[in-house]
C-alpha cells in the first residue's frame, strides 16, 4: 500500500504533485509507534526512474487489537491535514 498526494517540501518553495508516499520503516512499543515515510516522484519499481526526494517521520499510538501496524500508519496519515486529499494506491 502507499498514498498518492501533493507534497510541499518544508523549508523550500518546492512542491511535487501526485507524489508516491510509502511507509518505509516502522518501529516502537505498544504505547508508541514511529514510522518513516519516503516520498517518490512516482511508484518505485526496479525498472523505473522514480526519484526519492524527501523523507518524514511520524508517531502514533497503535491499537493492539486493530489492523497491522503498517495499515494503522496509513490510516493515521489520512487523519493529518497534509494527507487530506491523499488517494490509496
Amino acid at each position: 500500500m502507499a498514498l498518492k498526494t501533493d507534497v510541499k517540501i518544508p523549508n523550500t518553495e518546492e512542491s511535487v504533485r501526485n507524489a508516491y508516499a510509502q511507509i518505509n520503516t516502522i518501529s516502537g512499543t505498544k504505547s508508541r509507534m514511529s514510522f518513516n515515510v519516503m516520498y517518490y516522484s512516482k511508484q518505485p519499481l526496479p525498472e523505473s526512474d522514480a526519484v526519492r526526494f524527501y523523507a518524514e517521520t511520524f508517531v502514533f499510538v497503535p491499537d493492539l487489537d486493530g489492523k497491522n501496524f503498517i495499515a494503522q500508519g496509513y490510516e493515521y496519515l489520512k487523519t493529518l491535514p497534509q494527507f487530506a486529499n491523499a488517494q490509496d494506491c
